[in-house]
């Protein structure tokens, strides 16, 4: 929050990062905190660890979930109360391993370069990091394509 009024205090407010900050934070306080665990441990993390989800509304990207590993079997989920069946705010969840793999390509597709893991990747991990990586491709490309229309 300093760094979003400016620190020091003497110096003039910037109304336009005082409004970015208000956005952000309008976003975010609508988001419950939830420590999840992995039984499995085999969480990925990446290059570019912070995974997120959204949805437009009104021509605007709605953060509906972000999900950021802090090892191989925990992780933290920003997400609406709703979007988190069978919890109630900020606590403890366990993850299937559907949810494992929904994160762990979520993770892929966002890696800049690199995916890490705790254990060396399995054949099933490959395949669903090049899966991740096929599919960000494929978009890149749409959006270049789209981009030169």
């Amino acid at each position: 929050m300093a760094l979003a009024f400016n620190l020091p205090f003497f110096r003039s407010q910037d109304i336009t990062k005082l409004s970015n900050f208000s956005i952000f934070y309008s976003i975010l306080s609508g988001l419950v905190l939830t420590v999840a665990y992995a039984e499995s441990d085999d969480l990925f993390t990446s290059d570019h660890a912070m995974y997120g989800s959204h949805k437009k509304v009104n021509g605007f990207p709605i953060i509906e979930r972000l999900w950021f590993p802090l090892s191989s079997n925990c992780g933290l989920i920003f997400a609406a109360p709703e979007a988190i069946t069978g919890s109630g705010r900020n606590c403890l969840i366990p993850l299937s391993e559907d949810q494992v793999r929904y994160y762990n390509k979520g993770i892929a597709y966002i890696a800049t370069q690199y995916v890490l893991s705790k254990h060396p990747f399995s054949k099933s991990d490959i395949a669903l990091i090049r899966e991740a990586r096929i599919e960000k491709a494929q978009e890149d490309a749409l959006k270049q394509l789209n981009n030169q229309v």
